[in-house]
């Protein structure tokens, strides 16, 4: 949608094909999508059909990047180090929630200590920094 919405002409599925680099099935299927839904129109112009966004798919858009631009100054306001123990904090609840399989980072490491928000590692015998912290570690080891 961000596609169609970004161009000030209609676009024909290969177009879209060529922008995403998507296959034409996934493409076809995700036009059905969104005209069930109501947020496309297919125009039919010569031998070809051009999409545009229909109101309702131009709104949805118009929320998404309000959206996308609070993130973007949140996180430009934010240290690359706070934004780094989220991410590691959020890869390890999606994995605690069965999401993402067992992955060899340091939160679920048998030689990884964890004491309000102080990170050590008793493999390596040191303090980690947040930016230390491994989401694929050599030296990991499954706790028992």
């Amino acid at each position: 949608m961000t596609t169609l919405h970004n161009y000030p002409y209609p676009l024909n599925l290969s177009e879209i094909q060529r922008e995403l680099g998507l296959s034409k099935p996934t493409i076809s299927k995700t036009i059905k999508l969104l005209s069930s839904k109501k947020l496309i129109n297919t125009i039919k112009q010569k031998k070809e059909k051009k999409l545009t966004l229909t109101l309702k798919g131009t709104k949805i858009i118009e929320k998404v990047q309000k959206i996308n631009n609070l993130f973007a100054k949140i996180i430009e306001e934010t240290s690359n180090e706070q934004i780094y123990y989220f991410l590691f904090q959020l890869i390890n609840n999606l994995y605690s929630k069965g999401f993402v399989s067992l992955i060899n980072m340091c939160k679920n490491c048998y030689f990884f200590e964890e004491k309000e928000k102080e990170f050590y590692c008793n493999f390596l015998k040191r303090k980690l920094e947040p930016k230390d912290l491994k989401i694929f570690c050599m030296d990991w080891k499954k706790k028992e």
